[in-house]
């Protein structure tokens, strides 16, 4: 063949939108049977029995028994687990955007034109997937919704981005919260705090004096967090009574049982640790299953705005 020969490759792509929160909905099942097994296997821990398992050369690094007696042990491994429980959920949900916008970079190419160059290709595949790749969960947010006209409903990316302020916080300050958990720019915050100090020039400085001088500028010095909760009720005469399903089986009396979605906000103030339960784990995790839903919803109302054709449509003068 010649030196001027061109190559052309053509590409039939087929996208399972269902894919998307389906890949989450697994990862956070996942991750709900390995924090279930480790909050039981915790119950029956043994401090003076523990070492890692198949190890050559055992390494013992701190024996201070004020710190590793089996009742805190307990105690603190199950904070452990379940604050990796919601980083790494968080994280899944990371992952789903950048499935979600390689999604929306191939419609947005496919429906361009019949030909793809391939310094374009390369652009929208690699190059802004590794940009893409390396932002954290808000800015992924605010890229699809300003690059490809896709976002979540206000109140669920609120509740998505609150949570992310709190897998921020366990990752890098082991949960304790500190000015950077705050919904404030630091700049706001510094100047807040000096214009307290210079108005009350006392020392020491203390912790309940800077969240004074917070609250006095109008900035609540705490981190908020929020998600979904479902209720199961009965409602018999029009009153409604929760059940609560970990006291087994129960005698609704004949009224009618449905289920509500409810708004939970904890507020952890400065200085404290975030610090989350079992059911507040499994809640936030049906939250951002929930957030997935929404977010392919969104995905396929743009696909159908872009014209891209979805199986099982009719095709245009049918009926």
């Amino acid at each position: 063949m010649g030196e001027n020969t061109e190559y052309r490759l053509e590409a039939r792509l087929r996208v399972n939108l269902a894919g998307l929160s389906g890949s989450l909905h697994r990862q956070l099942q996942g991750l709900m049977n390995f924090v279930a097994l480790g909050l039981k296997a915790a119950e029956s821990c043994n401090a003076e029995s523990l070492s890692l398992p198949d190890v050559e050369m055992p390494h013992t690094l701190s024996s201070a028994p004020e710190i590793w007696d089996s009742e805190r042990l307990k105690r603190e491994f199950k904070r452990w687990i379940l604050a990796a429980g919601v980083r790494d959920a968080v994280e899944a949900f990371s992952l789903v955007l950048e499935s979600a916008r390689e999604v929306l970079a191939a419609w947005s190419m496919s429906l361009a034109g019949e030909e793809i160059p391939v310094e374009l290709w390369n652009s929208r595949f690699v190059d802004e997937g590794l940009e893409f790749h390396r932002k954290g969960l808000p800015d992924k947010l605010a890229f699809l919704r300003k690059n490809y006209s896709v976002s979540l409903p206000a109140a669920k990316e609120g509740y998505l981005l609150s949570i992310n302020h709190a897998r921020n916080c366990l990752v890098h300050r082991t949960g304790i919260v500190a000015f950077q958990d705050i919904e404030a720019r630091q700049s706001e915050i510094r100047e807040a705090i000096a214009s307290h100090r210079a108005a009350s020039p006392t020392e020491p400085w203390t912790n309940a004096q800077v969240r004074t001088a917070l609250q006095a500028a109008g900035i609540e010095p705490s981190l908020q967090v929020k998600w979904l909760r479902l209720k199961l009720f009965v409602e018999r005469d029009g009153c409604r009574a929760y059940l609560d399903l970990r006291e087994g089986p129960q005698d609704v009396g004949g009224g009618v049982v449905g289920l509500e979605v409810q708004l939970v906000e904890r507020t952890f103030g400065l200085g404290e640790t975030v610090v989350f339960d079992a059911n507040e784990f499994s809640e936030i995790a049906w939250t951002l299953s929930n957030c997935a839903r929404n977010l392919t919803e969104a995905i396929e109302r743009r696909g159908r705005e872009l014209g891209v054709p979805f199986e099982g449509d009719k095709p245009e003068g049918d009926t």
